[in-house]
C-alpha cells in the first residue's frame, strides 16, 4: 500500500493547477520486486496532499477522501498506462490490484464518511483501471475479517453493491488476526492503535493489553478459513480467489510472544493445517522495522516481524525456512505432523503446538516478565513421537533433522541465555545471528520389513524437519 502517498511524489500541479505526474519512485520499487522474482499486488492508496479533501493522517499517511474524484481517477489511469507501457501488458496482467486499505475500519482510521461514499470511490477507481485495460484483475479492498457467530462481515454487503453496479471485484482480499472483538468494536480500535492525527503527525501509540482479546480457541485460524469458504460458497457466485494479504496471531507491535518459539510453531500449524484452502497466506510482517509507530529501544520488544529491527532472524523466520524444504507431493498429514515426497526423499515436519492460557488470551500478563515469556503455557513434558513410514524399500536410510526450539533457532531465547544484555555492535549482532540458527543432526536407520521407524522427542513449541533419504542414493 501507499504507492500514491505523498512521500512517493507521484502528483503535483503546475501554476495553472494542471496535474503533473511522476512515477520514478514507483518504478524503483517495482523494478526491485521484479528483480527478486516477485509480482506485486498494487493497492491504490493513499491520498496525495494536493488531492486530499482534508488533513487526516494515520501512520504518516494521508487517509483523506479525494476532494476531486475526477482528478483521483485521472491519476489512477495515468499510473496504469505507465505500468502497461513500462512493463508490458503481458506482465502487468499477471499482477493484482486493489483499492484502499481497510475501509471497514472507523473514520478515525481508514474509513470514509460513509460506506456509500467509499462504494462510489471504489466504483470510480475500478472503472478507471478497467477502462484502461479490461484484463487487469482488480480485487476488493483489504478488509478485516471478524470471526464471530452471526456477524455479517463488511465485505458481503460491499460485494452485493458492486455486483449490482457492475464493478464486481475479481478476488477477495482479507486481513485476519487471531483476536476477538467486543460488540462495540469495529476494525482495530480495540487494539490500542493511535487515533488519527490532524496535524500530520501521529501521537505515540500505547498498546493496552486490556483493550484487546486473543482467540481462546487453539484452531481459531482454521475456523476463520472455514467461515470464509462457507461465506464464499453461499454469497459470492463464481467463488472468487481469496487472498489473505495480512495475517498474524496478534496485531500488537509489543506482544512479547512475537519473539518466541510460540510464533514459529503457530506459523507452521496454521499453514500446514490449512495449506491448500486459500490462495495465499501473507504473514505480517517481514521485519520489526515499521513506520506505524516509534521504534522501541529494546531489540526483542515483541514486534510483529520475522526479523528484529537490527536484522536478526527470529524463530518465526526459521519456520518459513523449514516449510520451504517440504516436497511437492503430499503423503499424509495429521495433528502435529505433515509428510511429503521431494524427489526420492521423504520430508516430514513435526510440531508440538500448545495454545496460550485463558488468562493470557484475556490480556492478563501478571506472571510474564520481559525475559520469561513462556508463562502463558502449561508446563509439559516433551512429546514422544513414533514415526512409521509404510511401503519403504528395505535398506539403510539417512535421517537429517533440523531442530527449531528454545535451544536452537530462537534468537530471543539465546539472547536470554547470554544474559539478556542489549546488543548493538555489528560483531555482537553477527555472533547472535550465527549462533541462533536451528540445529542439525544426522543419523542412520535400517528398514527391513517395509516400515521405516523413527522415534524422537519434541519440546513444547518445537518444530522439527526430518529429511529421509536412501543411503548411497
Amino acid at each position: 500500500n501507499g504507492i500514491l502517498s505523498e512521500d512517493m511524489h507521484v502528483y503535483s500541479e503546475d501554476d495553472s493547477g494542471n496535474p503533473v505526474y511522476s512515477f520514478a519512485n514507483v518504478d524503483k520499487v517495482l523494478d526491485f520486486l521484479l528483480s527478486v522474482h516477485l509480482r506485486p499486488l498494487i493497492q491504490f492508496s493513499f491520498m496525495p496532499r494536493l488531492l486530499a479533501k482534508e488533513s487526516r493522517y494515520l501512520f504518516g499517511y494521508l487517509v483523506s477522501e479525494p476532494k476531486s474524484l475526477e482528478k483521483w481517477t485521472a491519476l489512477v489511469r495515468a499510473l496504469v498506462r505507465h505500468l502497461l507501457d513500462r512493463y508490458g501488458s503481458d506482465e502487468v496482467r499477471t499482477w493484482l490490484f486493489s483499492v484502499w486499505e481497510q475501509p471497514d475500519t472507523p473514520r478515525s482510521m481508514y474509513g470514509f464518511s460513509s460506506d456509500q461514499d467509499f462504494y462510489r470511490f471504489y466504483a470510480a477507481t475500478w472503472r478507471a483501471v478497467s477502462e484502461t485495460d479490461p484484463l487487469l484483475r482488480i480485487g476488493s479492498p483489504a478488509t478485516f475479517f471478524i470471526l464471530r457467530s452471526g456477524y455479517r462481515n463488511w465485505y458481503l454487503p460491499f460485494w452485493d453493491w458492486c455486483r449490482t453496479h457492475g464493478c464486481e471485484p475479481a478476488f477477495l482480499s482479507l486481513h485476519y488476526y487471531d483476536t476477538t472483538f467486543s460488540e462495540e468494536s469495529r476494525g482495530r480500535e480495540t487494539f490500542g492503535f493511535p487515533p488519527v492525527s490532524h496535524e500530520g503527525r501521529d501521537p505515540e501509540p500505547g498498546f493496552s493489553p486490556s483493550g484487546m482479546a486473543l482467540q481462546e480457541e487453539a484452531d481459531g485460524f482454521g475456523s476463520f478459513v472455514t467461515q470464509v469458504l462457507q461465506e464464499r460458497a453461499r454469497f459470492l457466485p463464481g467463488e472468487p480467489s481469496v487472498y489473505l494479504t495480512e495475517w498474524n496471531s496478534s496485531p500488537s507491535q509489543q506482544d512479547l510472544l512475537n519473539d518466541t518459539c510460540f510464533k514459529s510453531c503457530y506459523i507452521v500449524k496454521c499453514i500446514l493445517e490449512n495449506y491448500d484452502r486459500l490462495d495465499n497466506y501473507a504473514f505480517w510482517s517481514l521485519t520489526d522495522w515499521m513506520g506505524e509507530a516509534p521504534q522501541p529501544p529494546e531489540m526483542f520488544h515483541g514486534g510483529l516481524g520475522l526479523f528484529t529491527s537490527g536484522g536478526i532472524p527470529k524463530a518465526g523466520y526459521y519456520a518459513f525456512v523449514l516449510l520451504k524444504k517440504l516436497g511437492d507431493e503430499l503423503l499424509g498429514r495429521g495433528p502435529g505432523w505433515f509428510a511429503t515426497r521431494r524427489g526420492s526423499d521423504i520430508v516430514v515436519i513435526l510440531y508440538h503446538y500448545r495454545h496460550y492460557s485463558h488468562l493470557y488470551a484475556r490480556g492478563e500478563r501478571f506472571d510474564m516478565t520481559f525475559t520469561d515469556r513462556y508463562t502463558p503455557f502449561n508446563p509439559e513434558q516433551a512429546m514422544d513421537v513414533h514415526l512409521h513410514l509404510d511401503g519403504m524399500e528395505p535398506g539403510e536410510y539417512t535421517v537429517k533433522e533440523t531442530i527449531l526450539n528454545r535451544s536452537s533457532g530462537s534468537s530471543f531465547d539465546l539472547w536470554v541465555a547470554m544474559g539478556a544484555e542489549e546488543i548493538s555492535g555489528k560483531e555482537d549482532l553477527e555472533n547472535l545471528e550465527a549462533r541462533s540458527m536451528p540445529a542439525i543432526q544426522r543419523y542412520r536407520t535400517a528398514c527391513t520389513d517395509g516400515v521405516l521407524r523413527c522415534d524422537t522427542m519434541l519440546e513444547l513449541l518445537e518444530v522439527r524437519l526430518m529429511e529421509i533419504s536412501r543411503t548411497g542414493a
